[in-house]
């Protein structure tokens, strides 16, 4: 399998879907930094704010 992604849209083959693009919506946060402390790193995650972030797949 061959993943190229350009900015958000990611380049499959080989494409094994009916559909000619498929178009992905995901949600999560956006931490700033690398924490070496779990505690620390859950703490931030209840105050941040969430992102939503989307991807097309395509055949290539």
């Amino acid at each position: 399998m061959t993943i190229k992604e350009h900015h958000h849209t990611v380049i499959i083959s080989p494409w094994v879907f009916e559909q000619s693009e498929i178009k992905l919506v995901y949600e999560g946060r956006l931490l700033q930094e690398i924490f070496k402390d779990e505690a620390v790193m859950r703490e931030v995650l209840t105050s941040d704010c969430w992102v939503t972030l989307s991807s097309i797949l395509i055949p290539g």
